[in-house]
């Protein structure tokens, strides 16, 4: 009854999630579910969660990933510590968001890691045309991590979570006939 009220893509990712912990391969998960789910919604799934064997492959670089994505938020909070405006309470918001992503494995949002690093950096080269002052250590460092960040992800995502690749399966229907139906193909 409780499965029946649920999305069923969330109900497919519970039950991948679970698979995937058993230690099973994401092509293994795929071809297990795929007989209660529909393949397509099956495939959409698992093609945003990593493998055991990749989580434990490339997971050492997602918490770097991790550990930078922290260090930042806590150079934006030493930065801004006296001077809370807008703009900083929208940075470390961000920078809460992207760690929350990045902890979680939810690897479809690391492009967007990448893309709000990069407006980081945007912000960041504004502000040095702006401002009359010497520049700091603290503001080169959060450069070099913001650079770190806009490529960093955009490696570690696709480690985790190989793209699907979809082909086309010959079968045979009832009636004898050889027809083509959809079928994906996780690397691991």
């Amino acid at each position: 009854m409780k499965n029946q009220d649920q999305k069923p893509e969330k109900t497919i990712r519970k039950a991948a999630r679970a698979l995937l912990r058993e230690g099973q391969s994401r092509q293994a998960a795929y071809e297990a579910l795929r007989k209660e789910y529909p393949p397509r919604e099956v495939a959409r799934v698992l093609d945003y969660l990593p493998s055991a064997a990749a989580r434990q492959k490339y997971g050492p670089y997602n918490n770097l990933l991790l550990a930078i994505l922290m260090l930042n938020l806590g150079f934006i909070l030493w930065q801004g510590w006296d001077q809370w405006s807008f703009s900083l309470y929208s940075f470390a918001l961000i920078q809460l968001l992207m760690i929350n992503a990045v902890a979680r494995r939810q690897t479809r949002y690391y492009t967007w890691v990448s893309v709000l690093s990069g407006v980081n950096l945007l912000t960041l080269g504004a502000l040095v045309m702006n401002s009359s002052q010497t520049l700091n250590g603290l503001f080169w460092a959060m450069a070099a991590l913001n650079l770190v960040l806009l490529i960093m992800p955009l490696w570690v995502g696709p480690k985790l979570t190989p793209p699907v690749q979809e082909v086309k399966e010959t079968y045979t229907s009832k009636s004898g006939r050889s027809k083509k139906r959809p079928a994906f193909h996780f690397p691991d």
